[in-house]
Protein backbone atom coordinates (compact mmCIF):
# COMPACT_ATOMS: atom_id res chain seq x y z
CA UNK A 1 0.00 0.00 0.00
CA UNK A 2 2.66 2.51 0.97
CA UNK A 3 4.48 1.71 -2.45
CA UNK A 4 1.59 1.78 -4.48
CA UNK A 5 0.84 5.44 -2.31
CA UNK A 6 4.34 6.74 -3.23
CA UNK A 7 3.91 5.52 -7.44
CA UNK A 8 0.66 7.36 -7.47
CA UNK A 9 2.06 10.42 -5.57
CA UNK A 10 4.34 10.99 -8.20
CA UNK A 11 6.64 13.25 -5.67
CA UNK A 12 8.98 13.03 -2.97
CA UNK A 13 7.04 11.99 0.07
CA UNK A 14 7.96 13.27 4.34
CA UNK A 15 6.70 10.36 6.70
CA UNK A 16 6.58 11.21 10.14
CA UNK A 17 5.26 9.25 12.73
CA UNK A 18 1.23 9.28 12.90
CA UNK A 19 1.33 10.13 16.73
CA UNK A 20 1.90 12.73 18.99
CA UNK A 21 5.55 12.31 20.52
CA UNK A 22 6.02 10.63 23.68
CA UNK A 23 2.38 9.18 23.44
CA UNK A 24 1.77 5.13 22.70
CA UNK A 25 2.50 4.38 18.85
CA UNK A 26 -0.88 3.64 16.61
CA UNK A 27 -1.02 0.56 15.25
CA UNK A 28 -4.38 0.80 13.30
CA UNK A 29 -6.07 3.65 11.53
CA UNK A 30 -8.76 3.84 13.99
CA UNK A 31 -5.80 4.62 16.52
CA UNK A 32 -4.33 7.06 14.44
CA UNK A 33 -8.15 9.12 14.29
CA UNK A 34 -7.93 8.92 18.28
CA UNK A 35 -4.58 11.11 17.99
CA UNK A 36 -4.86 13.14 15.01
CA UNK A 37 -8.68 13.41 14.23
CA UNK A 38 -9.25 17.19 12.94
CA UNK A 39 -5.31 17.33 12.42
CA UNK A 40 -5.04 15.64 9.23
CA UNK A 41 -6.83 15.55 5.95
CA UNK A 42 -7.29 11.75 5.56
CA UNK A 43 -5.92 8.85 6.62
CA UNK A 44 -5.18 5.48 4.27
CA UNK A 45 -6.61 2.55 6.29
CA UNK A 46 -4.38 -0.60 5.12
CA UNK A 47 -5.35 -2.51 8.08
CA UNK A 48 -3.32 -3.22 11.29
CA UNK A 49 0.51 -2.81 11.29
CA UNK A 50 2.21 -6.39 10.72
CA UNK A 51 4.92 -6.04 13.46
CA UNK A 52 3.29 -3.94 16.16
CA UNK A 53 6.57 -2.05 17.26
CA UNK A 54 8.24 0.61 15.02
CA UNK A 55 11.57 0.02 13.37
CA UNK A 56 15.04 -0.51 14.56
CA UNK A 57 17.07 2.40 14.26
CA UNK A 58 20.62 1.38 14.02
CA UNK A 59 23.76 3.93 12.99
CA UNK A 60 26.22 2.52 10.80
CA UNK A 61 29.02 4.86 11.17
CA UNK A 62 30.34 3.33 14.50
CA UNK A 63 32.34 0.67 15.33
CA UNK A 64 31.08 -1.40 16.11
CA UNK A 65 27.48 -0.43 15.23
CA UNK A 66 24.99 0.72 17.50
CA UNK A 67 21.10 0.66 17.75
CA UNK A 68 19.58 3.63 18.61
CA UNK A 69 16.08 1.93 18.94
CA UNK A 70 15.52 -1.91 19.10
CA UNK A 71 12.60 -2.85 16.75
CA UNK A 72 10.97 -5.28 14.30
CA UNK A 73 14.70 -6.34 13.23
CA UNK A 74 16.70 -8.05 15.87
CA UNK A 75 20.06 -7.72 16.56
CA UNK A 76 20.61 -11.36 16.22
CA UNK A 77 18.92 -10.59 12.54
CA UNK A 78 21.40 -7.74 12.03
CA UNK A 79 24.84 -9.59 13.00
CA UNK A 80 25.42 -12.40 11.10
CA UNK A 81 24.59 -10.06 7.84
CA UNK A 82 26.38 -6.40 8.66
CA UNK A 83 28.51 -7.67 11.68
CA UNK A 84 29.12 -6.40 15.24
CA UNK A 85 26.09 -4.38 16.93
CA UNK A 86 25.32 -2.82 20.65
CA UNK A 87 22.15 -1.17 22.14
CA UNK A 88 22.67 2.42 22.85
CA UNK A 89 22.84 2.33 26.95
CA UNK A 90 21.54 5.54 28.59
CA UNK A 91 24.84 7.70 30.26
CA UNK A 92 22.41 9.93 32.53
CA UNK A 93 23.60 12.78 29.92
CA UNK A 94 20.09 12.72 28.36
CA UNK A 95 18.11 14.10 31.09
CA UNK A 96 17.19 18.15 29.57
CA UNK A 97 18.60 16.82 26.49
CA UNK A 98 16.15 19.02 23.38
CA UNK A 99 14.06 16.19 21.84
CA UNK A 100 15.93 17.67 17.99
CA UNK A 101 19.47 16.95 19.90
CA UNK A 102 18.75 13.62 20.29
CA UNK A 103 20.89 11.12 18.41
CA UNK A 104 17.39 9.29 17.59
CA UNK A 105 14.00 10.36 18.86
CA UNK A 106 13.66 6.61 20.53
CA UNK A 107 16.48 7.24 23.23
CA UNK A 108 14.21 9.58 24.98
CA UNK A 109 13.44 8.66 28.39
CA UNK A 110 9.95 8.78 28.36
CA UNK A 111 8.38 7.64 24.99
CA UNK A 112 5.46 5.51 23.91
CA UNK A 113 3.79 5.97 26.99
CA UNK A 114 -0.25 5.16 27.90
CA UNK A 115 -1.94 7.71 29.43
CA UNK A 116 -2.56 5.30 32.78
CA UNK A 117 1.16 4.63 34.93
CA UNK A 118 2.90 1.26 34.25
CA UNK A 119 3.56 -1.32 36.81
CA UNK A 120 6.41 -3.53 35.28
CA UNK A 121 6.70 -7.30 36.73
CA UNK A 122 9.27 -9.42 35.70
CA UNK A 123 9.80 -12.89 36.21
CA UNK A 124 9.21 -16.53 35.27
CA UNK A 125 6.15 -16.97 33.75
CA UNK A 126 5.37 -19.13 36.26
CA UNK A 127 5.45 -16.71 38.91
CA UNK A 128 3.31 -13.98 36.68
CA UNK A 129 0.39 -14.27 38.31
CA UNK A 130 1.56 -13.82 41.41
CA UNK A 131 3.66 -11.29 41.09
CA UNK A 132 0.81 -9.51 38.79
CA UNK A 133 -1.88 -9.93 41.48
CA UNK A 134 0.99 -8.35 43.92
CA UNK A 135 1.56 -5.37 41.74
CA UNK A 136 -2.58 -4.85 41.81
CA UNK A 137 -2.61 -4.86 45.21
CA UNK A 138 -0.28 -2.11 45.42
CA UNK A 139 -2.52 0.15 43.85
CA UNK A 140 -5.43 0.66 46.18
CA UNK A 141 -8.09 3.01 44.74
CA UNK A 142 -6.79 2.58 41.35
CA UNK A 143 -8.30 1.35 38.34
CA UNK A 144 -5.77 -0.99 37.55
CA UNK A 145 -5.83 -2.83 33.97
CA UNK A 146 -3.64 -6.13 33.17
CA UNK A 147 -1.52 -6.96 29.58
CA UNK A 148 -2.34 -10.43 30.55
CA UNK A 149 -0.11 -13.33 28.88
CA UNK A 150 -2.40 -16.28 27.33
CA UNK A 151 -0.69 -18.69 29.73
CA UNK A 152 -1.36 -16.85 32.91
CA UNK A 153 -4.67 -16.81 34.78
CA UNK A 154 -6.85 -13.87 35.79
CA UNK A 155 -4.92 -12.99 39.31
CA UNK A 156 -7.64 -10.87 40.49
CA UNK A 157 -11.41 -10.03 39.99
CA UNK A 158 -10.68 -6.02 40.72
CA UNK A 159 -9.11 -5.70 37.74
CA UNK A 160 -9.60 -5.31 33.77
CA UNK A 161 -8.04 -7.69 32.16
CA UNK A 162 -6.35 -7.62 28.12
CA UNK A 163 -5.60 -10.78 26.65
CA UNK A 164 -2.28 -9.92 25.81
CA UNK A 165 -1.22 -13.02 23.75
CA UNK A 166 1.06 -16.05 23.88
CA UNK A 167 4.39 -15.89 26.51
CA UNK A 168 5.92 -18.05 23.99
CA UNK A 169 5.15 -15.98 20.97
CA UNK A 170 7.33 -12.45 21.21
CA UNK A 171 6.16 -11.27 18.38
CA UNK A 172 2.34 -11.86 18.89
CA UNK A 173 3.41 -10.18 21.70
CA UNK A 174 4.71 -7.30 20.10
CA UNK A 175 1.91 -6.72 17.20
CA UNK A 176 -0.84 -7.10 20.44
CA UNK A 177 1.33 -4.15 22.64
CA UNK A 178 0.33 -0.87 21.36
CA UNK A 179 -3.37 -2.07 20.94
CA UNK A 180 -3.84 -3.38 23.79
CA UNK A 181 -2.10 -0.47 26.05
CA UNK A 182 -4.73 1.88 24.09
CA UNK A 183 -7.94 -0.59 24.97
CA UNK A 184 -6.76 -0.50 28.69
CA UNK A 185 -6.73 3.95 28.48
CA UNK A 186 -9.82 3.61 26.85
CA UNK A 187 -11.32 1.36 29.48
CA UNK A 188 -10.13 4.56 31.49
CA UNK A 189 -7.48 2.22 33.92
CA UNK A 190 -5.13 4.34 36.03
CA UNK A 191 -2.58 1.91 36.46
CA UNK A 192 -1.35 -1.02 33.80
CA UNK A 193 0.51 -3.36 35.34
CA UNK A 194 2.19 -4.99 32.53
CA UNK A 195 5.09 -8.32 32.34
CA UNK A 196 8.41 -7.97 30.56
CA UNK A 197 9.59 -10.48 28.38
CA UNK A 198 12.83 -12.02 28.02
CA UNK A 199 14.94 -9.87 26.30
CA UNK A 200 15.57 -12.69 23.09
CA UNK A 201 14.54 -11.05 19.77
CA UNK A 202 11.82 -8.74 19.34
CA UNK A 203 11.40 -9.18 23.06
CA UNK A 204 13.89 -6.73 23.64
CA UNK A 205 12.08 -3.89 21.73
CA UNK A 206 8.80 -5.07 23.40
CA UNK A 207 10.99 -4.05 26.69
CA UNK A 208 12.67 -1.18 25.76
CA UNK A 209 9.21 0.45 24.77
CA UNK A 210 7.39 -0.68 28.15
CA UNK A 211 10.49 0.63 30.38
CA UNK A 212 10.32 3.53 28.44
CA UNK A 213 6.44 4.14 28.46
CA UNK A 214 7.16 3.19 32.43
CA UNK A 215 9.74 5.98 33.25
CA UNK A 216 8.36 8.96 35.01
CA UNK A 217 11.50 11.37 34.59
Amino acid sequence: MALELIRRAGVPLAAPSANTFGRTSPTTAAHVLVDLESRIDAVLDAGATGFGVESTVLDPCQTPMVIYRPGALAAEVICPIAGAVEVFKYDGELKGTPREAMPSPGVGLRHYAPGARLALVEGPVQELEQLMAEAAKNCPGERVGLMLPAEVPWPSEGTIPHLWGHWTNPEELASELYAGLRALDAQGCTVIVCPLPPPEGIGAAIRDRLQKAANRD
